[in-house]
């Protein structure tokens, strides 16, 4: 059996299967984190993901959002849509996760509610090889040094795009960073000085600086594609499909 990591499918239910059958036949799957929002099935995957035996879920930016905007509506509060907490998230593509909360079993959705509460920031694991992968939402890399690890929250863990820019590997050689957060095309646009003009970005991961970072967001709910990168092996499977 395999181990991989995937992330970023935002409500794209048909590449959500494709992950779980993944999990189902005994690979283990990393998922880094935004099940939900953009897409329509939200909620559906949320729940589907924290259901499957094998999927270690990670905590993305969009799953952060969902929790501290819909806090107010599971303590009851039919005002929850008048925070600043739930304008952010509406700003990020909600509507169809909200529409999932509120039209299920409030009860039942309060036990999922409480399970992203539990959700890790970080993940690492050791391959086959002998190198060592490091997993979070948003590749921030400074997690790595000794002060942090015992980090159990830290926005720049789901939220940093600066560590883009950093010329060098802060890590050693045998380390690598697997991260989403960042869609592909956007990362070459700001980032990479060198990408060629006549070069497609949606045939897989980008490894970038000196190949110890590699960003697996592929802009799924545009491209209708998400990687699935081997962590033993770095090989690649796209899953496509179609809201």
């Amino acid at each position: 059996m395999s181990v991989y990591a995937c992330s970023d499918i935002h409500g794209n239910l048909a590449i959500a299967q494709q992950v779980v059958r993944k999990a189902i036949e005994g690979n283990t799957i990393y998922f880094l984190g935004d099940a939900c929002d953009r897409g329509n099935h939200g909620w559906q995957i949320i729940k589907l993901f924290l259901e499957t035996d094998n999927i270690i879920y990670l905590c993305g930016n969009h799953e952060d959002m969902l929790m501290r905007a819909m806090r107010p509506y599971f303590r009851g509060d039919d005002m929850y849509r008048y925070t600043h907490a739930f304008e952010v998230w509406s700003w990020n593509g909600s509507a169809m996760t909200e529409f999932g909360i509120t039209s299920d079993n409030i009860e039942r959705a309060s036990v999922y509610f409480s399970h992203l509460h539990t959700l890790p920031l970080t993940a690492n694991y050791t391959n086959s090889k002998g190198n060592k992968i490091y997993m979070c939402h948003s590749g921030w890399e400074y997690f790595l040094r000794d002060d942090y690890h015992d980090l159990k929250y830290n926005e720049k863990i789901i939220w940093d795009r600066s560590h883009y820019f950093e010329p060098h590997w802060l890590g050693y050689n045998n380390e690598y960073m697997i991260h989403g957060h960042t869609p592909i095309p956007y990362l070459i646009e700001d980032a990479i000085e060198d990408w060629p003009e006549d070069k497609d970005w949606d045939t897989g991961a980008l490894h970038y600086c000196g190949g110890h970072k590699i960003d697996i967001d592929m802009l799924t709910i545009e491209s209708h594609k998400a990687c699935l990168i081997d962590l033993d092996t770095f090989e690649e499977i796209i899953l496509e499909g179609e809201e």
